[in-house]
């Protein structure tokens, strides 16, 4: 699983998002999800594709094709990551069904 993990965008190895969160769903999930997505022959359609709506109606009891709030994604070390995790946010969000 690792080495196929390994071949998709984001790699395989996420420990140093582990903890954070964003809208109620942990940085990890988002980015796992994502990262299988893109590793299907049609990454529009795979089940991954509805983690984050799932998480964040469940969690943070948001919609989250509705505005979501504004939040920071900061590692341990202090390099801010948002952008990375909220373009594989937004792109679950445009292919969930």
């Amino acid at each position: 699983m690792k080495i196929c993990e390994a071949a998709g965008p984001i790699g395989a190895d996420l420990s140093k998002y582990e903890g954070l969160k964003l809208h109620g769903a942990t940085v990890t999930g988002i980015l796992e999800a994502y990262n299988m997505c893109q590793l299907q022959p049609d990454p529009g359609f795979s089940d991954d594709n509805n983690y984050l709506k799932n998480v964040i109606a469940e969690e943070a009891h948001l919609d989250c094709f509705g505005e979501l709030p504004e939040e920071k994604v900061i590692l341990a070390d202090g390099t801010d990551v948002t952008e990375e995790v909220l373009k594989a946010e937004k792109w679950l969000i445009e292919n969930s069904f």
